[in-house]
C-alpha cells in the first residue's frame, strides 16, 4: 500500500517517530517500574506456545489466543530466550531476558505512532492534525502502559491498521469501474475487516470498534455492497476461541471464564479515569474536551471511536488503568483537532500556525522534561526484582534433587512476573507453580513463596482469596531473603519465604 507523502509530509512524518523512539525504548527494561501480573502472564503463554503446550495453559478462559501466538511466533522467529545465552547467575542476563520482550513493545509503539499521523492525516485531510496527534502519542505519560507486555498494547497495532485500511480504500483510493482496482479495493476491505478481527482475537471488548470501521466503509457509497464482505473475519476470527474450548470439550469452562471477567467490579470506569488523570491531566483534560468539541462539530468518527467503548466498560463495571488504551490514539486526535480548530479563531494563517506550533512545543518540551527526569531516576528500578528471580533460579536449581512425588513435590507460589523465567528459561519444571491470585489451599510439606510489597499488602488488608490470605499466613513465618533498594521506602522490597516440615530448605 503506498500512501502519498510527499517529501513535506516525510520530514512531518519523522518528527513523531523520532520522539516515539526516544520515549519509549529508552530504559525499557526498568521503566515502567516494579512488577506487573499481567505482563508475567502474557509472557509466560507466549512460552508456553512456543514451548508446544498450547494457547490454552490453564482452566481459565479469560482471554483469546492471539496475543501468545503474535508474541510467541517472534520469539520464536528471533530465537528468544536461546539468542540470548541466559545465565542463571547472572542479573544482566535476567534483564536482558526482561528487555527482550519490552523492546517489542516498544517497537509496536512506534509502528502506532505512524499509524496515528497517517489516520488523522488522511481522515481530515489535515497535515497540522496529523504532527500534533502523533507528537502527543509519541510524548505524552499516558501511553506508558504501553511499555508494558500486555494486551493492549499488542491489540493497538492491529485496530489502527484496521481503521487506515478502511480510510485508505475511501479516502485515497476510490473504487473505479475497472476490474483491477476493483480487486484492490476488495483486497483491501478484506485486509481492514481481518485485522480488526485479530484486534478483538485478541482481546474481546474491541468489538465495540465495528460501529467505527463500518461507519467509514459506509460513508463511501460505492463500498456499501461489500460491507458483509468486511465483517465476515471481523467475527469468523475470534469464533476460533470458542470453537478451541469446543474441540477440548470445555464450553462450559469457557462459558464460565466469561462470566468471570465481567462480573468482578473491583474498580469503576471513572476511578480508571481519575487515576489516569493523576498520572496525564494535560492529555486527558485536552482529548476529553476534543470529545465534547467534536458533539458541537458533530464528528461521528470521534464520537463513534468513543462511546460505544466507554459505555461497554461502563456497563461491566471492571476496569483497569491500562483497559483504556485504545482510546489513547483518540484523544491525541480529538486533542490535535481543538488545538487547530481554536487556532483558526485567529484570522491571520501566519498566527494560526504559529499558535498551533507554539502549544504543541511547549506541551512536548513539558512532558520530555518530565520523561527524561522520570527515566533516569528510574535507572536500576527493577534490579531488586532481577536479583529476586536469580536467587529464586538458584534456589529451584540447587533443590532439584529432591524425590518429586505429592507430597513432597516443592509448591512455588509467586506472581507470575517471577515464575516464567525459571520454568520456560532454565526448565526448571520440578515443581509445582501456584499464581498469587488463585484460589487454593497450598497443602505440601515444602513450599517456596515469594511476596512483592503489593502481594504482602493486599494479603495484609484481605484483598486476596480467603485461601490465598491462609496460605499467606501459614508459609510466611521462615524469610529467607530480602531484596530491595537501600534509602527508598518499601514500595520495591520482595521477600522471599520458605517452609520445609523436615527443615531441608537449602539457601543458595
Amino acid at each position: 500500500m503506498k500512501f502519498p507523502l510527499g517529501k513535506v509530509d516525510i520530514c512531518y512524518f519523522i518528527i513523531p517517530l523520532v520522539l516515539s523512539v526516544f520515549t519509549h525504548f529508552w530504559n525499557s527494561a526498568d521503566y515502567p517500574a516494579g512488577p506487573s501480573n499481567d505482563e508475567g502472564v502474557y509472557i509466560r503463554r507466549a512460552m508456553n506456545v512456543i514451548s508446544g503446550l498450547g494457547p490454552q495453559e490453564s482452566p481459565l478462559y479469560d482471554h483469546p489466543y492471539f496475543s501468545q501466538i503474535f508474541l510467541g511466533g517472534i520469539f520464536y522467529l528471533i530465537n528468544y530466550p536461546h539468542i540470548l545465552n541466559p545465565s542463571i547467575h547472572n542479573i544482566d542476563s535476567i534483564r536482558m531476558l526482561f528487555l527482550v520482550p519490552r523492546i517489542i513493545m516498544a517497537i509496536l509503539a512506534l509502528v502506532d505512532t505512524a499509524l496515528v499521523y497517517l489516520i488523522s492525516k488522511y481522515w481530515y485531510n489535515n497535515r497540522t492534525i496529523a504532527i500534533t496527534a502523533s507528537t502527543l502519542f509519541a510524548v505524552m505519560p499516558l501511553t506508558d502502559p504501553i511499555r508494558r507486555v500486555l494486551l493492549e498494547s499488542i491489540q493497538l497495532p492491529f485496530f489502527l491498521l484496521s481503521i487506515i485500511f478502511a480510510i485508505y480504500i475511501t479516502k485515497i483510493k476510490p473504487i473505479y469501474s475497472d476490474n483491477k482496482n476493483n480487486n484492490k479495493s476488495i483486497l483491501f476491505i478484506l485486509l481492514s475487516g481481518i485485522f480488526l478481527g485479530l484486534a478483538i482475537f485478541t482481546k474481546i471488548p474491541i468489538f465495540t470498534m465495528i460501529p467505527l470501521i463500518a461507519f467509514i466503509i459506509y460513508k463511501n457509497n460505492n463500498l456499501k455492497k461489500f460491507l458483509i464482505l468486511w465483517i465476515i473475519p471481523v467475527l469468523v476470527i475470534p469464533l476460533f476461541w470458542p470453537a478451541y474450548a469446543l474441540y477440548k470439550n470445555e464450553l462450559r469452562l469457557w462459558i464460565n471464564g466469561l462470566y468471570f471477567q465481567t462480573h468482578r467490579g473491583i474498580q469503576t470506569l471513572f476511578e480508571v479515569i481519575k487515576y489516569n488523570f493523576h498520572n496525564d491531566p494535560v492529555l486527558l483534560s485536552l482529548g476529553i474536551i476534543g470529545i465534547v468539541f467534536s458533539i458541537i462539530k458533530k464528528d461521528l468518527f470521534i464520537l463513534i471511536w468513543a462511546f460505544p467503548f466507554l459505555a461497554f466498560l461502563y456497563y461491566v463495571g471492571f476496569v483497569s488503568y491500562w483497559h483504556i488504551v485504545p482510546l489513547f490514539p483518540l484523544f491525541c486526535i480529538a486533542a490535535a483537532r481543538l488545538i487547530y480548530e481554536s487556532s483558526r479563531l485567529i484570522r491571520r494563517k501566519n498566527l494560526q500556525k504559529f499558535l498551533t506550533l507554539t502549544i504543541l512545543l511547549a506541551i512536548s518540551i513539558y512532558s520530555l522534561y518530565g520523561y527524561t527526569e522520570v527515566i533516569v531516576n528510574s535507572s536500576n528500578n527493577n534490579t531488586p526484582h532481577f536479583k529476586a528471580i536469580v536467587f529464586i533460579d538458584n534456589y529451584l536449581n540447587n533443590n532439584t534433587h529432591y524425590e518429586s512425588n505429592n507430597k513432597n513435590k516443592l509448591v512455588v507460589i509467586s506472581s507470575p512476573f517471577y515464575s516464567w523465567i525459571p520454568k520456560f528459561v532454565f526448565h526448571l519444571n520440578n515443581y509445582q507453580y501456584i499464581d498469587y491470585l488463585d484460589d487454593i489451599s497450598v497443602k505440601s510439606n515444602r513450599v517456596l513463596m515469594i511476596a512483592d510489597h503489593q502481594w504482602e499488602y493486599e494479603a495484609n488488608h484481605n484483598m486476596l482469596s480467603a485461601k490465598m490470605i491462609e496460605n499467606y499466613k501459614l508459609y510466611s513465618k521462615n524469610k529467607i531473603a530480602t531484596f530491595g533498594r537501600q534509602g527508598i521506602n518499601n514500595y520495591y522490597d520482595i521477600s522471599i519465604y520458605a517452609y520445609d516440615s523436615q527443615n531441608r530448605t537449602k539457601i543458595s
